[in-house]
């Protein structure tokens, strides 16, 4: 369907992905914790797309980080590589709309003292110029 703003949607995607990895990740013997994250990430991404859509105060991006909680750095990953595949005519929008999101996000983490990491001492995310690199390829 193609939205209000002219956007493609896909309702309920993230549910119905959640579900088709947890079979994926169940068949290859992935552990019950780490397959549950996994799906978690999945069927929640899409708070982060409507965090990075909005005009968050402060406070907003409090409860995000919060919500979010150790999934923080996942979801941002996983919202990256989602909207690297939107439509060409809106991935430079939406992936400058991500960027800046991740920007206020990351200053904010840092007003609050708190560090983003990433489980498995993966590095968090990639860094913004090389997300702005991506968005210039559409």
């Amino acid at each position: 369907r193609v939205n209000a703003r002219g956007e493609d949607s896909y309702f309920g995607h993230a549910e119905k992905g959640a579900m088709m990895a947890g079979r994926y990740l169940d068949a290859l013997g992935i552990d019950a914790r780490t397959s549950e994250r996994i799906r978690r990430v999945i069927a929640t991404h899409m708070l982060t797309h409507a965090a990075a859509r909005d005009a968050l105060t402060p406070k907003s991006l409090d409860k995000f980080i919060d919500r979010v909680g150790d999934d923080l750095a996942a979801l941002l990953d996983l919202a990256a590589a989602d909207t690297a595949t939107m439509h060409p005519a809106i991935v430079s929008t939406k992936m400058a709309e991500h960027i800046a999101f991740r920007e206020r996000l990351t200053a904010r983490i840092r007003e609050r003292g708190l560090r983003l990491t990433s489980p498995n001492s993966i590095p968090p995310w990639p860094h913004p110029a090389a997300i702005r690199a991506i968005a210039r390829t559409d």
